[in-house]
Parts: structure tokens; C-alpha cells; sequence
């Protein structure tokens, strides 16, 4: 008879638990000079290093490989505003119409930069929602002397790849008196405009809720759960199997119907990968 070692033995009645790799949301704090990121995952509160297998910002929410081996690789951008888009730059400015690299249309904010020319130099800037055709006031303040302000703005109009001048510019000189008036030399200069979009929040919660832009509903009826997208159009359904013989005859009730949480998610992923649940008259084991 052959011997076996306890080590062994231990071994085939208790295997030991091989290391698995997982994956993990987390928040780009930095990038790295080779390109990795520096991640603060979820509850840390510090930063892992991730090897760059996707493009991100920094602010922008990565889903992070972790492997088994401890080494850690960003896979996917699933949110954030991420860097602005520069549409036009120039340290001098103009008064005159800008030509943007991209419509306004495409974006759900613009940023515009704006200074005093020719003077103080003093600069401010004005944030608009949806901008494309809206028409933005840049108002400024100006120290004109040691002992007074002067305030001046102009309008502009937005449209399309298109920032263009609006009537005249106004000023108004206050120190021991107020002056002012209008006029069509214009002296407030654009040197900047960004804009960007704020991606659809991803959500966690239960209740009504959606992924993909969709909304979505999980309803049971009896033996049946039946999901819902955008509140009328029919994503699938799911019919739980009824009771065997054996199941009924340890006298285990036929309501309400239970599920494994298994089948239930598979349904979920296959139609709502970001979905938010809701139902009644329905059990999960």
C-alpha cells in the first residue's frame, strides 16, 4: 500500500481556495507619465496604479480589472465629464467673430473666456447650457483708475461653429460721480471657449430606474415576471417552472413563486445591463 502524506490528504479534502480575479469601480485621480492611472477605488483612500486599457480623464468613473496577481488595468470609461474640448484659443483675443473647431450644437455646455483689452487686462468667464443659439452676455469689471470702477459688457451670439458680436457695448465710469454710455468700438475680448457633456448617471438604487437611456419595469403576474422598456414596449419575460411532484408533497406552499436570484439577473443582463428594477409579488432566494 502506497503511502499519502497528510499534506496531501488535506490537500485533495481541502482545497485551498485559488486566488480569482474581480473588478472593482473607481475614480481617475491622476495620469501617470507613462500613461497608467492613478485610481482611488471605491471606499479606498488611496490611489492603485491601472494600466491604461481604455482613454479617460481625470474625475472620470473606470471599471477596474483586478488581477489575481494583484496588478490592477482600467478596461472601460463608464462616466464622467472627462477633459473640456477646446474650440478656440488665442492670448490675444479678438472682438470680431470666432470660428470654432466644433458646433455648439454637439455640446450640453460651453465655457467662454473673456479680458479687458488694452487696459487693466481683467478677465471673467460665463458658463451656458445647451449653447448653440443662445445669445451670452459678457459683463466685466474694470479698474479704470486708483479711485473708481468702470463696468462694461457686450452680447454675443452663438450659433452653430459661430460666436459673432451683438449691438454695442455699453460702460459705465463710477467713482465720485457715474458716467457712461454706449458704443460700437468694441474692447472686451474673447480669448477662450470650451465646452463639454456631462454623460447619463449611472445608477445603483432600486426602484424605477434605467440604463442605455431606457427606462425599464420588472412586473410579476402569478408564475410569470414580465420586464418593460420605456414604459410600454415588451423586453422579455420569464416563466417560473411549476412545483414537481416531490416539491408539493412536502407540502411547501405554491405562493408566492420563488426564483433564484441567478435566473433572475441573467433576464436582467440579456435586456438591462444598467437597469434599475422594480416589481411586486415577486421572491428571490
Amino acid at each position: 500500500m502506497t503511502g499519502v502524506s497528510l499534506e496531501r490528504l488535506a490537500d485533495t479534502l481541502y482545497p485551498k481556495q485559488e486566488p480569482k480575479n474581480s473588478t472593482a469601480y473607481g475614480t481617475v485621480e491622476s495620469v501617470n507619465q507613462d500613461g497608467s492611472y492613478q485610481v482611488k477605488l471605491n471606499a479606498s483612500a488611496t490611489t492603485t496604479r491601472c494600466a491604461k486599457l481604455c482613454d479617460a480623464e481625470v474625475g472620470d468613473r473606470v471599471l477596474v480589472l483586478i488581477q489575481a496577481n494583484g496588478h490592477c488595468a482600467a478596461i472601460g470609461r463608464v462616466g464622467g465629464i472627462g477633459s473640456p474640448k477646446v474650440l478656440y484659443n488665442d492670448a490675444s483675443g479678438t472682438t470680431g467673430t470666432i470660428t470654432l473647431s466644433q458646433s455648439a450644437a454637439n455640446f450640453d455646455y460651453m465655457r467662454i473666456y473673456f479680458k479687458k483689452g488694452s487696459d487693466s487686462e481683467a478677465c471673467a468667464t460665463i458658463d451656458l447650457y445647451q449653447p448653440d443659439g443662445k445669445r451670452a452676455s459678457l459683463v466685466i469689471a474694470n479698474p479704470h483708475a486708483s479711485d473708481a470702477t468702470q463696468v462694461l459688457g457686450r452680447t454675443v451670439t452663438i450659433s452653430g461653429t459661430s460666436i459673432t458680436p451683438y449691438r454695442n457695448e455699453f460702460w459705465a465710469n463710477g467713482a465720485s460721480g457715474l458716467s457712461g454710455g454706449t458704443t460700437s468700438t468694441l474692447s472686451i475680448y474673447i480669448t477662450r471657449v470650451e465646452a463639454w457633456n456631462v454623460p447619463p448617471a449611472m445608477s445603483g438604487s432600486r426602484g424605477g430606474g434605467g440604463g442605455d437611456s431606457h427606462t425599464y419595469a420588472l412586473s410579476g403576474s402569478g408564475a410569470t415576471i414580465t420586464l418593460t422598456e420605456d414604459g410600454s414596449t415588451s423586453a422579455g419575460s420569464y416563466t417560473i417552472p411549476e412545483m414537481t411532484a416531490a416539491e408539493a408533497s412536502t407540502g411547501t406552499s405554491t405562493a408566492p413563486r420563488v426564483i433564484s436570484a441567478k435566473v433572475l439577473n441573467d433576464l436582467i443582463d440579456a435586456k438591462m445591463p444598467q437597469a434599475v428594477q422594480s416589481g411586486s409579488n415577486l421572491a428571490v432566494e
